[in-house]
């Protein structure tokens, strides 16, 4: 709501990225899929990391898409190792 009432206007499909770049970087910051396990500050890491990532890529001038790939392979990453700890205990 925040970006809509910056802009002056508002559509049905903003805020779609920020979603999934909110959800992966509480994801990043190892926040457990399934619940149970977690903490604001990882959290806030997460974000931060996120937010490296963005920069670096708009640095380099590369296209968005690539780096919504990335985040993409960092949250199955980050998945996959929770899966893979819960596995072991």
């Amino acid at each position: 709501m925040i970006d809509d009432a910056r802009a002056l206007s508002a559509q049905a499909s903003s805020g779609e990225d920020l979603t999934f770049t909110v959800i992966a970087g509480v994801v990043i910051g190892g926040t457990s899929i399934l619940g149970g396990e977690g903490s604001v500050w990882r959290t806030v890491v997460g974000i931060l990391f996120i937010a490296l990532i963005g920069n670096g890529y708009a640095l380099l001038s590369l296209d968005p898409l690539y780096q919504q790939i990335t985040l993409g392979a960092l949250m199955l990453v980050a998945v996959g190792l929770d899966a893979f700890s819960r596995g072991r205990a």
